[in-house]
């Protein structure tokens, strides 16, 4: 919508495709967890080599979501091959199919700690880090801004 023209600007998250059309700002980072079921605690401690992750069900989002090619990127750097067991549409959903015990699942760590705070399930680090990724502030480059969304940004990149 912002290339279009439709908005003048967005909050989105990296890794963004279309970034030569935008200007993008990084303004606070994600900080993207592995969790498992809480009957997973015996088999996979606090650590595991990432090709481990094959012999474990998993629950992703659809292969059509952002989050989830972030993930299969990430994977496929480390040859790892996931056929999810689980699909979803929302990532409000991830951490509510691990607690029920369907398997384990990637997810930013603000929508597990609930869950994890509660022994509902808990985090598994990889040897392999998931690679950084950001909110940010997009705005179309090539656009003429006006007086209100140039200090609108100011504001926003000033306080991040």
């Amino acid at each position: 919508m912002v290339n279009n023209g439709s908005i003048d600007f967005a909050f989105i998250t990296t890794p963004y495709e279309h970034k030569e059309e935008l200007d993008i700002c990084n303004i606070a980072i994600l900080n993207d967890i592995l969790i498992a079921p809480t009957r997973y605690k015996d088999i996979i401690n606090n650590e595991i080599n990432i090709k481990e992750l094959e012999k474990y069900p998993f629950i992703l989002l659809s292969k059509e979501m952002q989050f989830r090619e972030y993930i299969d990127a990430y994977l496929s750097k480390y040859n790892v091959h996931i056929n999810p067991v689980y699909e979803a549409d929302s990532s409000a959903l991830l951490a509510s199919f691990v607690e029920l015990g369907y398997g384990l699942t990637f997810i930013p760590d603000e929508m597990a700690n609930k869950a994890i705070n509660e022994n509902k399930c808990y985090k598994i680090n990889t040897k392999e880090p998931l690679p950084n990724r950001y909110i940010a502030f997009a705005i179309k480059k090539d656009k003429v801004h006006n007086s209100i969304i140039d200090a609108i940004k100011k504001e926003i990149l000033e306080n991040k």
